[in-house]
């Protein structure tokens, strides 16, 4: 027959279990309050918020996974394989393990959010710990925010690439505005997409929305690549090596 004390000794362990695997379960994952981006940072405002402060609740703070199974350094044969600027990407899992060019040393851990717009949480390996989130808006433009959730800033440091891009070619060539009326295009542009390192040096450039002149879309290609490089990344970016879009007006 159990006694009265006995049951309470039952209860109390049962109370610290249920404790102890509480502290379990929530241990690791944080919410953190990012900060709140305004007409002044994009005009997709609205959805960026929603998906950074998404994100930002209740997240793994460090990622736990089977490191034994992944390779350290990049492999030339491996299954899945993705480039993209600065990366060879390759498929883990529910992941994506980012090796460096040129070293092939696995650099970081991307886990994509099943959200809209496009949202990823960014893990330093070997640590497991978070580096960033970054969200990708329909257009194609990326807004990264570090771990403590604060929003870097790459509004200003594009606009100076612009600024540089467009002051070099009119000072180049002289847009013939006969060809564009000709063509019925009233104000031609080009997009260029920049990879950039860490430095601002030009790694890569192409020409990612046509001016509807080709001859101007090579010209414009060259004084692009050509005016690097743009100065170092705003302070507390996360990655090694970006691409940047560029619009520039003719």
């Amino acid at each position: 027959m159990i006694t009265s004390k006995e049951k309470m000794m039952k209860k109390f362990f049962l109370f610290v279990f249920c404790l102890l695997f509480a502290n379990c379960a929530m241990a690791g994952y944080v919410t953190v309050t990012p900060d709140v981006l305004n007409a002044n940072d994009t005009p997709n405002y609205g959805s960026i918020n929603y998906a950074s402060q998404k994100v930002f609740t209740n997240i793994p703070d460090k990622l736990i996974l089977d490191l034994g199974n992944i390779p350290p350094v990049y492999q030339a044969l491996t299954q899945n394989y993705k480039s993209k600027p600065g990366y060879n990407s390759v498929d883990y899992k529910f992941a994506e393990l980012n090796y460096n060019v040129p070293t092939g040393e696995l650099d970081n851990i991307q886990v994509k959010k099943l959200l809209s717009p496009q949202s990823w949480a960014v893990y330093n390996y070997p640590s497991g710990d978070l580096r960033c989130i970054y969200i990708v808006d329909g257009i194609g433009n990326s807004y990264f925010f570090n771990a403590q959730g604060r929003y870097i800033n790459f509004a200003s440091y594009k606009k100076n690439i612009i600024n540089i891009v467009t002051a070099n070619f009119n000072a180049t060539y002289k847009f013939n505005k006969w060809d564009a009326f000709w063509w019925n295009i009233a104000s031609p542009d080009a997009a260029v997409a920049l990879t950039l390192d860490r430095g601002g040096n030009v790694i890569e450039a192409s020409v990612v929305q046509s001016s509807g002149f080709k001859a101007w879309d090579k010209k414009i290609l060259f004084v692009a690549a050509a005016s690097g490089p743009y100065g170092e990344f705003p302070q507390g970016t996360p990655f090694d090596v970006i691409s940047i879009k560029v619009k520039i007006a003719l």
